[in-house]
């Protein structure tokens, strides 16, 4: 919204990521099986009112996968769980050990105990970033929509260093439909800045910010609102 009503330009060093990007995809693209792929095809489906599209990098009719490629500064690393000693229950879960002495909780039971005394983490494979699995759901929901059934999603991660390729979960398409009417609901929704909900607030998701070109605008609007920047 911001970018068709104020003027903003692309800081040349934050685009070589997507420069980036489009490299790997087109390297990736070659080495591909194109005979049996369907290769960056772009799929519309209707919500209501809306049109949801969707462009997924590589699908494999025949075989019913999704591929996905993504670029990024450090692919998934393996995590750090802590589960309860008494009933079981994982109590935390993330890419890193909790500081010696971390008082950790068991909601679920009540247990209290410090890391690295008390309890001691183990190690889990890493998995894909929560965003990439919403979108190769809603990518596996409109390629429904259009008549290919897909059974398997994987998302190939490229860092500087090395590749992993990861299997991403597959939803019942019900909860992928919540999901996207969810968004769209979000959407219809203006805050006292006059833009609709962001992810300015959301820890998952904020990082996006960074890369974003009117990051300042959207700064700014908070500050004085829309309409006066526009």
């Amino acid at each position: 919204l911001l970018k068709e009503h104020v003027p903003y330009w692309l800081d040349p060093a934050k685009a070589y990521w997507a420069f980036r990007g489009q490299l790997a995809h087109a390297i990736l693209e070659q080495e591909s099986d194109q005979t049996h792929a369907l290769l960056e095809q772009r799929f519309y489906a209707q919500v209501s009112d809306w049109l949801i599209t969707g462009q997924p990098d590589v699908v494999y009719p025949d075989t019913r996968k999704l591929v996905d490629y993504k670029t990024t500064k450090q692919v998934p690393q393996p995590r750090k769980c802590y589960t309860c000693p008494d009933c079981a229950h994982v109590i935390r879960e993330n890419p890193w050990a909790a500081r010696k002495g971390t008082v950790l909780t068991c909601f679920q039971c009540g247990w209290t105990g410090q890391a690295g005394t008390d309890i001691q983490p183990c190690e889990t494979p890493p998995v894909p970033y929560a965003g990439h699995i919403q979108q190769v759901n809603v990518y596996a929901w409109l390629l429904a929509q259009n008549g290919i059934a897909v059974e398997m999603a994987e998302i190939l991660y490229l860092d500087m260093s090395a590749p992993l390729r990861l299997p991403a979960p597959l939803w019942e398409p019900g909860d992928t439909l919540t999901l996207i009417q969810d968004g769209l609901a979000r959407l219809t929704v203006t805050g006292p800045d006059g833009l609709p909900y962001g992810v300015q607030d959301d820890a998952e998701a904020n990082w996006e910010c960074r890369y974003c070109p009117v990051v300042k605008q959207c700064a700014r609007a908070a500050e004085v609102g829309l309409e006066a920047i526009t």
